[in-house]
């Protein structure tokens, strides 16, 4: 086990080495089989004002403090309450591991870019915000993110591409995984637990993770068909997936938005909305765009919008998506507000008929929404 290693203590003996990172120089401490322990304030507050030479440590007068850890760093004490001096530090090759503190934000961190292991944030009853993260790009292994109770979102993760693994839980404040929008890559699942999501999130539109698991608590209230398959198809395991249902039904009881629009492909579509309000607000005037194909809700740069009018008229005639379904997303508090279904021929077919006689044909590639009777002009 890592944590069977030796500790090595802040006032305890590290090694110095310094290589070349652009402009400045990597002043490594610790090593691959030690952790770097910091339990109390003092401690932290001692990172930028002590060095070592020699395998000393000693007062720094004018040389860098040390910016990346070889083995893992753990902040762990009920009487740290600011990481303001914790500054500098670029990466953890180990374990990153911030636990039962009374941080209420990480912004002593906002040079911090990799983390080779972990990166586990658990139990810190006064963590309000981790938008101190906002450098980080890659996790090598699991983001852990455990009962944080006071945490209401993931800012601050905007620029993670990729990590081994994600785990929510226990942290009832989070009401959806906006936040993630750059993640690209999870080789492990995505698990949230005890976490009463009421949307998904984004992701980018690109991401592969290895399959998702929910608990019945944390499935997001307001889900999309659209959304659920999106999930399926990001799954490189599919089979693994442990997800929740959706249906009119449910989405009506929890409130999301409009029932299910639906439109013939080519033609106009114009839809009444059947609500006027979205969890107390007016929707007059709310940006709408349809979301990607196969993806959540998101960020609505480069797509096509519409903006729903009075008593709740809008008009999406100018859009061109295909036959298929898809998510009316919302593009500011990201999420879904209806389902969207345009109906029509599921690909491209050759129809051949001859002028002043019947046209019969059998569409060989089937339709989404089609059904005996519809026109087809």
């Amino acid at each position: 086990m890592r944590y069977a290693m030796r500790w090595l203590r802040l006032h305890a003996s590290w090694g110095l080495v310094l290589f070349p990172l652009g402009s400045a120089a990597l002043v490594t401490c610790g090593g691959p089989d030690t952790a770097v322990l910091l339990n109390s304030q003092e401690e932290v507050d001692s990172w930028s004002k002590w060095g070592a030479s020699w395998g000393r440590l000693r007062r720094l007068r004018g040389e860098s403090a040390c910016n990346a850890v070889l083995g893992d760093l753990i902040i762990n004490g009920s009487s740290i309450n600011s990481l303001s001096n914790f500054t500098g530090l670029q990466s953890v090759a180990g374990d990153l591991v911030i636990k039962e503190t009374f941080l209420s934000e990480l912004s002593g961190l906002g040079t911090l870019r990799s983390v080779g292991g972990n990166l586990k944030i658990e139990h810190n009853g006064a963590l309000a915000s981790i938008t101190g993260l906002a450098e980080l790009a890659s996790i090598g292994g699991e983001l852990q993110i455990v009962r944080n109770t006071a945490l209401k979102s993931l800012n601050g993760l905007g620029k993670v591409e990729s990590m081994g693994g994600f785990r929510l839980e226990d942290s009832p404040q989070i009401k959806s995984l906006v936040g993630l929008e750059s993640l690209q890559a999870v080789w492990g699942e995505v698990v949230v637990l005890e976490t009463p999501l009421q949307v998904m999130g984004c992701f980018a539109t690109a991401i592969r993770v290895k399959s998702f698991r929910f608990d019945a608590e944390s499935w997001p209230r307001c889900m999309t068909a659209a959304e659920k398959t999106a999930l399926v198809d990001m799954s490189i395991l599919p089979a693994q997936n442990v997800l929740g249902n959706t249906s009119e039904q449910r989405w009506q009881e929890n409130g999301c938005g409009a029932d299910p629009v639906s439109c013939g492909w080519g033609g106009d579509c114009k839809a009444q909305l059947s609500m006027t309000t979205i969890s107390g607000s007016s929707v007059v005037g709310t940006v709408v765009a349809i979301s990607r194909a196969n993806a959540l809700c998101g960020d609505c740069t480069g797509l096509l919008n519409a903006t729903i009018g009075a008593s709740g008229s809008l008009d999406l005639s100018h859009l061109q998506e295909h036959p298929g379904r898809y998510s009316l997303c919302r593009c500011v508090n990201v999420g879904p507000i209806a389902e969207l279904l345009i109906v029509g021929p599921a690909g491209n077919e050759d129809i051949v008929c001859n002028l002043g006689f019947g046209c019969n044909f059998k569409l060989q590639n089937g339709g989404v929404g089609m059904r005996p009777g519809f026109e087809i002009q």
